[in-house]
């Protein structure tokens, strides 16, 4: 590596760490202000910024905290976020179960908002992990995932899609 790209990197790694600094300050300060979703937020891009640096588990962490956190009346956007994100960061890990718990939570929310783009997350999220573990691995995996999840978000994940891609349901 050259002078000036090994400076550019440790540049960019101070960056990021100044940057960590001033988010977990955030999250204190939402937190003492018991603002859940200032948290949320705040820990997503604690998140983002451990994912900028390699630090997966980290990331996973903060992005579990982060979905957690936020409220039930947040919008779409940041409700379904931080899973996604903690779906990703599971599959860097290879942590099949957690990701693949990540994608379901996503799916059910994408079920309850009747969301196409959050649908798409999910499916891509899950279909990473079935094709990493192959498809007769991946069936009881996502049994467990479902079965972790509340009652009411469990009838909203579509599980023969995501067991069998080539399945299709058919409209009525």
């Amino acid at each position: 590596m050259r002078w000036s790209q090994s400076l550019t990197v440790q540049r960019r790694k101070r960056d990021l760490k100044n940057r960590m600094d001033a988010l977990e300050r955030e999250v204190a300060e939402a937190k003492e202000k018991a603002d859940a979703l200032v948290e949320a937020v705040a820990l997503n891009n604690l998140g983002a910024t451990h994912a900028d640096l390699g630090e997966w588990q980290e990331a996973y962490d903060a992005y579990l905290r982060a979905a957690e956190t936020v409220p039930a009346d947040a919008s779409a956007d940041d409700r379904a976020t931080p899973w996604g994100n903690a779906a990703l960061a599971a599959r860097r890990l290879k942590e099949w179960d957690k990701a693949t718990l990540c994608g379901v939570r996503v799916d059910a929310l994408a079920a309850e908002l009747d969301s196409d783009e959050y649908r798409t997350v999910a499916e891509a999220a899950l279909a990473l992990v079935r094709k990493a573990l192959g498809k007769e691995a991946f069936a009881p995996v996502l049994d467990a995932a479902i079965a972790e999840l509340p009652a009411e978000a469990r009838v909203q994940v579509r599980r023969d899609l995501h067991a069998d891609p080539t399945f299709r349901k058919t409209e009525a």
